[in-house]
Protein backbone atom coordinates (compact mmCIF):
# COMPACT_ATOMS: atom_id res chain seq x y z
CA UNK A 1 0.00 0.00 0.00
CA UNK A 2 1.25 3.38 -0.85
CA UNK A 3 1.43 6.60 1.49
CA UNK A 4 -0.84 9.05 0.49
CA UNK A 5 0.17 12.47 -0.12
CA UNK A 6 -2.76 15.17 0.16
CA UNK A 7 -1.36 18.70 -0.78
CA UNK A 8 -3.75 21.45 0.55
CA UNK A 9 -4.02 24.70 -2.11
CA UNK A 10 -2.84 22.31 -5.01
CA UNK A 11 -3.47 24.80 -7.76
CA UNK A 12 -0.94 27.80 -6.23
CA UNK A 13 2.57 28.30 -7.07
CA UNK A 14 4.24 26.01 -4.26
CA UNK A 15 1.09 23.33 -4.58
CA UNK A 16 2.11 22.43 -8.30
CA UNK A 17 6.01 22.63 -7.57
CA UNK A 18 5.41 20.29 -5.15
CA UNK A 19 3.12 18.13 -7.39
CA UNK A 20 5.67 18.15 -10.40
CA UNK A 21 8.06 17.14 -7.80
CA UNK A 22 6.12 14.27 -6.57
CA UNK A 23 4.59 13.24 -9.70
CA UNK A 24 7.47 10.78 -10.77
CA UNK A 25 7.48 8.86 -7.64
CA UNK A 26 5.73 5.73 -8.06
CA UNK A 27 5.61 4.50 -4.58
CA UNK A 28 3.40 7.57 -3.52
CA UNK A 29 -0.11 8.71 -4.46
CA UNK A 30 -0.95 12.32 -4.63
CA UNK A 31 -4.34 12.47 -3.72
CA UNK A 32 -6.37 16.47 -4.17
Amino acid sequence: MKPKIFIDGEHGTTGLQIRALLADRGDLEIIS
